[in-house]
């Protein structure tokens, strides 16, 4: 996995647990943003130094499913480019030290407000999700030992390599409508508390595609189940396709930026 591309991991796990005090007037001290060209490699997104956020091949709809830690499936809306058009963004943050994601997230929220001139709105909307219950069995997740006000620990070693300290069930569900199904995840689990676990699987071509990721069939990983056997066996879970109530971003307007 790049560096890039574990970059962009580190970024979207990082999200459920990240803690700030940022106010909404944080902003970028500078930014650029222009379209991609051919050149440009594959969609990342990585921070570089102290607190450059760099993308490439990005749509405002992935700005969008960053800024806002939102699935695909729940943005609509907006004229046609939002989904298609890609663009390169170096967006470099002011003040001391390195921007907490929750921090880039705000960020990136005022770029797009400002940049883009996005507008939207929030609506309860019946979708296709993916339900996180207890197995028939019971769950087989242990009972973590950290404080349970420390953050969770959330983070990708490889494709369908997920080890997990300290986490939620409703932490769980997040991380996977991010970063590895095509639907959101609600957690109907009914689990509190937090938990350690491993989950490992051998990932199919859908899985992974929202951030431009496509599982090798000759991986390491092709001997592993597959993700909802591995759910049920290794965590005593279930994952299964359901319809939900949920809400969804609905993009009123935007703009491209000046002279793009």
């Amino acid at each position: 996995m790049s560096f890039r591309v574990a970059c962009f991991f580190v970024l979207l796990c990082s999200l459920v647990f990240a803690q700030s005090t940022a106010e909404n007037s944080l902003a970028f001290r500078s930014a650029i943003v222009k379209p991609s060209t051919p050149q440009t490699p594959p969609k990342f997104f990585t921070v570089r130094g102290t607190g450059t956020l760099v993308t490439g091949n990005t749509t405002v709809n992935d700005l969008v499913r960053f800024a806002y830690e939102l699935n695909p499936a729940q943005i609509s809306g907006g004229p046609e480019w939002v989904a298609t058009d890609r663009f390169d963004l170096v967006a470099e943050a002011g003040g001391v030290g390195r921007p907490t994601s929750k921090e880039f997230e705000l960020m990136v929220q005022k770029l797009l407000a400002e940049g883009f001139k996005l507008t939207f709105h929030r609506e309860q909307k019946e979708l296709s999700v993916y339900a996180l219950t207890v197995g028939p069995s019971g769950p087989k997740l242990k009972k973590s030992e950290k404080d349970p006000t420390d953050p969770p620990r959330l983070g990708f070693t490889a494709l369908g390599r997920l080890p997990a300290v300290n986490a939620s069930m409703p932490e769980f569900a997040k991380v996977m409508q991010l970063t590895v199904l095509d639907r959101p995840v609600v957690d109907q689990t009914g689990l509190a508390g937090k938990f350690d676990f491993d989950l490992n699987w051998a990932p199919d071509q859908t899985q992974f595609a929202g951030i431009g990721l496509r599982p090798s069939p000759d991986a390491d990983g092709s001997k592993l189940p597959d993700l909802f056997t591995a759910i049920q066996s290794q965590l005593g879970l279930k994952l299964q396709p359901a319809n939900a109530s949920i809400e969804v971003f609905v993009i009123d307007g935007a703009e491209k930026p000046s002279g793009k």
